[in-house]
């Protein structure tokens, strides 16, 4: 019970830090300053797209010890 809960623990960590770093690149997709720069509008889209996968497998980690 108490590795279980320790597991739980460190995969909402990754969870929170993985949802942070997904609204940062948000951010930085919408910033004027990178709207006519195409290249680094796919690369920071590339990084999102990253990200969210990261995240829907922690979720899906969390999921299977909650």
């Amino acid at each position: 019970e108490s590795k279980r809960r320790r597991k739980l623990e460190k995969l909402e960590s990754e969870i929170a830090v993985a949802e942070e770093k997904l609204e940062q690149l948000k951010v930085q997709l919408s910033a004027p300053e990178n709207a006519t720069d195409y290249t680094k509008l796919q690369e920071i889209q590339n990084c999102i797209d990253e990200e969210e996968e990261k995240l829907l497998l922690l979720m899906e980690e969390w999921e299977n010890y909650a």
